[in-house]
């Protein structure tokens, strides 16, 4: 089958990931074997694999101690925790079982932006070859996405945007990437699902015949809250920055990586200012929390034995 290929949609939540996730899947990219369900605020679906999902959300995070919409940032080198070096075989089988058989093959979670450098080594160990989608929304559009959804406040939601795509940016560098903005698939699906496939350097098979399909799936109807690229009041400078920073990023302009990494710092400076956290205490605190999860898993393993017990007995009944 040669080399597979996966395409990795990094993006933050409400920024049209589920979109771009639909239009792999119309193109006949398999984006897993079971997705999560379609719900009411993304009714054609979400086109996210339930497994890495459920992997992220119960198992990965709970052993960070992190969540989805935290604002402080995880330790440098988590990935290489002892705890979270248990966890890449299982990661493995779950990218063997749902794509073995795919040459190209698509995943999508907004959470992979934070949980991106676990994820790469995954497709890295097993020769898997990385291209990367960074999409681009409007931080106000998706304020009053999640603040309609979640009841999120402008300030969280803006602290977590610049998180994200911060995150994204500074992960996808060595990957051929592409950053693409969100009214733009919505408004010439065709000229940017074409630019995303060349930018990749990804051939599609029949993709002239399947195009008009994928057009269709992202009809201007799909976008809830409509503005430009422009924040309608003053926000902290490094969201401003991060905010241009991205829109000269889709516009191809080089040399942009000094100033993602001064934005970055400056994040990271606030949100530590604001969180009481600081590099050494953020790392204490991850230290602290796997030492505990240590002695909870001694525990679970000397109660193994009863709950196996318990489960025959059940079944026997």
């Amino acid at each position: 089958m040669g080399l597979q290929v996966c395409i990795a949609i990094l993006g933050m939540h409400r920024s049209g990931t589920s979109a771009l996730g639909g239009v792999l899947h119309a193109l006949g990219i398999s984006m897993g074997q079971t997705l999560v369900e379609a719900k009411k605020h993304n009714p054609k679906g979400y086109f996210e694999n339930k497994k890495i999902i459920d992997f992220n959300d119960y198992v990965l995070f709970p052993i960070l101690e992190h969540t989805w919409d935290d604002l402080s940032l995880l330790p440098e080198g988590w990935e290489e925790h002892e705890e979270v070096r248990g966890l890449y075989s299982i990661a493995k089988e779950i990218i063997r079982d749902d794509y073995s058989h795919e040459k190209l093959f698509g995943v999508k979670d907004p959470r992979l932006c934070i949980l991106f450098p676990f994820w790469e080594k995954v497709l890295r160990d097993l020769n898997i070859e990385i291209k990367v989608i960074l999409p681009y929304r409007n931080p106000e559009e998706i304020y009053r996405s999640l603040q309609k959804r979640d009841g999120f406040s402008r300030e969280k939601t803006f602290l977590m945007w610049v998180k994200y795509v911060l995150l994204a940016e500074y992960y996808s560098r060595k990957y051929p990437r592409v950053a693409i903005a969100y009214y733009d698939l919505l408004g010439e699906p065709k000229e940017t699902v074409k630019k995303i496939f060349q930018r990749l350097y990804v051939d599609v098979e029949d993709m002239d015949s399947k195009i008009d399909h994928a057009a269709l799936f992202v009809e201007k109807g799909l976008k809830h809250y409509n503005g430009d690229n422009s924040l309608v009041s003053p926000v902290p400078i490094f969201v401003q920055e991060t905010n241009e920073l991205y829109l000269q990023l889709i516009a191809g302009d080089p040399g942009l990586e000094q100033a993602f990494d001064r934005v970055r710092e400056e994040y990271m400076t606030n949100t530590s200012f604001f969180l009481h956290d600081n590099k050494e205490l953020i790392e204490q605190k991850f230290k602290l929390h796997i030492n505990n999860r240590k002695l909870s898993h001694r525990l679970r393993n000397r109660l193994k034995p009863i709950y196996e017990l318990y489960k025959h007995k059940m079944n026997k009944d």
